[in-house]
């Protein structure tokens, strides 16, 4: 069999994800690709010396690294692509090979894409008073947006103090639990250069305490409790 034809269709998902060292099970997980699948895939990539197994994990041997980027190019222009049928001044925030975050200048009522990020709030009974651009999230995973779903979006949009605060005033309003953050949290976590579950985790925390548990990017308590009044937020 030829290389052309190995890393074709399912194979190019596989390589996606072989950035590191990874087992056949998180390639699976990953990639939504079956586990038997993914075995044949990579026991065909092995007979001709593209990957290497080392105590059940997976690895792309020298010279075939470059092909997690030929991957990972090719799904990125394959979303542009789709993205900008829709939509204009396209930023990517977040992507995987089947999912992708972005920004844009505007509206989107496509089938598949779901308005988030900071315009998303007043839905929630957040208001927020921001001319920041639009941002939507391209997935079939997903019918709607939770709040936890939200929270993580937007740290992924912004990751600063304001938006922690933004964040905040969600999660207190929505009474969002820990376990879907962390829940969320993990499935954004694996292409973030971010640590968006510890992230969740210090939100949860700072709430539950209220504010005595608190890290530099998160407000003084007094002052996180004059800016819910002010959405009419009850702490």
């Amino acid at each position: 069999m030829d290389l052309p034809s190995l890393i074709a269709g399912s194979g190019l998902q596989i390589l996606y994800y072989l950035d590191q060292r990874r087992t056949a099970t998180e390639l699976a997980e990953r990639s939504s690709i079956s586990r038997a699948t993914v075995y044949r895939r990579l026991d065909n990539l092995q007979r001709v010396g593209v990957v290497g197994k080392s105590k059940s994990r997976y690895r792309l041997n020298d010279p075939f690294t470059v092909l997690v980027s030929i991957a990972r190019g090719l799904f990125h222009q394959k979303h542009r692509r789709e993205a900008e049928q829709h939509a204009t001044g396209l930023n990517f925030v977040w992507e995987t090979h089947d999912e992708y975050l972005f920004a844009c200048d505007n509206d989107v009522s496509t089938e598949g894409f779901h308005l988030t990020g900071p315009a998303l709030f007043g839905d929630f009974g957040v208001p927020l008073l921001t001319r920041d651009r639009r941002h939507y999230v391209r997935t079939d995973r997903l019918s709607e947006i939770t709040p936890a779903e939200l929270v993580c979006h937007t740290l992924l949009i912004d990751d600063g103090s304001r938006y922690r605060t933004y964040c905040l005033l969600l999660i207190q309003k929505q009474e969002v639990d820990q376990a879907a953050l962390q829940d969320c949290a993990e499935h954004y976590l694996p292409e973030t250069a971010i640590d968006l579950r510890a992230i969740v985790d210090d939100l949860s925390e700072y709430l539950e305490t209220d504010g005595e548990t608190t890290t530099e990017q998160l407000p003084q308590w007094e002052e996180f409790k004059q800016t819910a009044r002010d959405y009419e937020i009850t702490v």
